[in-house]
């Protein structure tokens, strides 16, 4: 082979090995983008805000997944199903039931594409505390005595319960009527983007909500707060509040009195 063969040949295959690396090259380099993105898993348990012997949170829970709830004769515990399915024992809670607790409750995700719980811990006045610790319930002899059943909520007296020619429309899931008397309430509220509150006070209750969305304004007390989606507000008893909306998106919010009574209103 003479010189110009052999420096033609050695140019091919340098060429044949360049064009082998850029191949493989690519195909890694496509691989890596169909990747996914590294991130931090999410906590499955998210407190939304808490105030003065009240908090809410939501608990994600994937198939088979649980989360335990404490709850005991000084902290009670209510839970509604957003999404999915749950099982506590042998009962199970579809979206849009309700329980109360009043023993530590061990829920599980029943759900392939996933379980949403919105759920409220509340002390009773007993307690003589006003933090609550989801991970922990403050033990005091004072506190009444509980039953460990499960409270379910009843679709059949839930509502919902229709004011204002339509424009308000109430749930309420657990009260003090059927359930004996408890700590809380839980309910939701749904009202059209115009629908003002006027100003109004409970003489015994806290009232507190969670806005799920709609926006505006809220008066209580001396104070207007800015309502949107994702605000938590506590009402003591004895203050005035009023809600005074901006007509740009309609209100959803959980409701809950602490102590119970106020609701029945709504009925």
């Amino acid at each position: 082979m003479g010189a110009y063969e052999c420096r033609a040949q050695v140019a091919r295959v340098m060429k044949q090995l360049a064009l082998a690396l850029a191949l493989i090259t690519l195909v890694a380099c496509t691989r890596e983008g169909q990747r996914e993105p590294l991130h931090e898993p999410t906590s499955p348990f998210e407190v939304l805000g808490s105030e003065f012997g009240v908090s809410m949170a939501r608990v994600h829970l994937g198939p088979s997944r649980t989360f335990r709830f404490e709850a005991g004769p000084c902290q009670e515990v209510l839970v509604f199903v957003e999404k999915g399915t749950a099982r506590v024992g042998l009962t199970w809670l579809d979206t849009g039931r309700a329980a109360r607790f009043h023993a530590p409750a061990l829920l599980q995700g029943m759900s392939n594409d996933g379980t949403v719980i919105f759920a409220v811990a509340a002390l009773s006045k007993e307690a003589a505390i006003e933090q609550i610790d989801w991970a922990r319930v403050p033990k005091n002899p004072s506190c009444p005595p509980r039953s460990n059943e499960v409270v379910l909520s009843d679709p059949e007296r839930s509502g919902p319960f229709v004011h204002a020619g339509g424009r308000l429309s109430v749930m309420i899931y657990l009260d003090g009527v059927r359930d004996g008397p408890p700590v809380a309430s839980l309910g939701t509220l749904t009202a059209d983007s115009t629908l003002a509150v006027p100003e109004h006070l409970h003489e015994r209750s806290a009232e507190v909500l969670w806005i799920q969305d709609g926006s505006g304004t809220m008066r209580v007390g001396d104070q207007t707060r800015a309502i949107r989606p994702g605000t938590f507000v506590r009402v003591p008893p004895q203050t005035l509040h009023g809600f005074v909306p901006d007509g740009t998106r309609p209100l959803l919010a959980y409701q809950v009195y602490t102590p119970s009574g106020p609701e029945q209103r709504f009925r």
